[in-house]
């Protein structure tokens, strides 16, 4: 199913923008030097880390620009406001169910920018573009027990485990509990809250 979405989200460290084949180099290096630890948890990954060589790496930003035009399984490279040609990671929206108003997020960040917040941050931003503008009415994420890190990143934003897919724990994120938990605009009031409370 086609679904529209903004060429531009904005964050507060980065700028996440729809993919252009001219981002194949900066791609393949943050692929290239995550390839270890993105082998672990993505089919592809290991793929291309067993047989695949920089040209494949190179090849999955042009992929990327032709299915964001599509709407189709669309994603957002994320790029360092601090560094504007570093990218930090890849957020994607499977479409497969998009005809019963559920999303399937997917997301990487490159090894040498993981834990510090940056998925979260993005993913917020996203969520709400989600739910807010698309009308989406489920976010479902799956994730390996074994992978510790994405497990604390469904923890943190919200998701409720909820049975499983394939063998593969499902995770899921209903609009009323977004709105509660986590998004961008509550996480914003409650810091400007805290910060209007600790200068008086």
């Amino acid at each position: 199913m086609h679904i529209d979405l903004p060429d531009f989200i904005e964050t507060e460290r980065m700028i996440l923008r729809r993919p252009s084949a001219s981002d194949r180099d900066a791609i393949a290096s943050a692929i290239f030097e995550s390839l270890p630890e993105l082998a672990r948890w993505f089919e592809w990954a290991e793929i291309i880390q067993r047989y695949g060589g920089v040209e494949d790496l190179a090849d999955r930003a042009t992929a990327a620009a032709d299915r964001f035009d599509e709407g189709l399984d669309p994603t957002w490279y994320g790029w360092s406001r601090a560094e504007p040609n570093r990218m930090i990671g890849e957020f994607m929206l499977k479409t497969g169910d998009w005809d019963l108003g559920i999303l399937e997020y997917m997301v990487w960040i490159r090894s040498d920018a993981a834990g510090k917040g940056f998925a979260s941050e993005a993913s917020r931003h996203i969520f709400d573009v989600c739910f807010d503008q698309l009308g989406a009415k489920l976010l479902e994420a799956r994730c390996a027990p074994t992978n510790g890190p994405s497990r604390k990143l469904m923890q943190k934003l919200g998701f409720q485990a909820w049975g499983y897919h394939a063998d593969v724990p499902r995770y899921v994120l209903f609009p009323a509990s977004w709105a509660r938990h986590g998004s961008a605009a509550t996480v914003r009031l409650v810091r400007q809250r805290f910060l209007s409370r600790t200068v008086a």
